[in-house]
């Protein structure tokens, strides 16, 4: 994967509270990613916190969504 590619990318992510979601999560964290979260349970681990934003909210909500995006 081309890290330069990722470097400093925004990436809005739905369910990233979830098993797969982390694994996103982390993996473009590790590529210097800015990662934004929406799940109705969002994380705040510390491993997480740089580049980091979780936002708690359901995905049927639209208006919310789509501010957040």
């Amino acid at each position: 994967m081309n890290s330069k590619f990722w470097n400093k990318k925004k990436v809005f992510i739905t369910g990233h509270s979830g098993f797969k979601g982390k694994w996103l999560t982390h993996w473009l964290l590790k590529k210097n990613v800015i990662v934004f979260g929406f799940s109705d349970t969002p994380s705040h681990e510390d491993r997480f916190s740089k580049g980091f934003s979780s936002i708690k909210g359901d995905i049927r909500d639209f208006d919310l969504l789509k501010k957040e995006i």
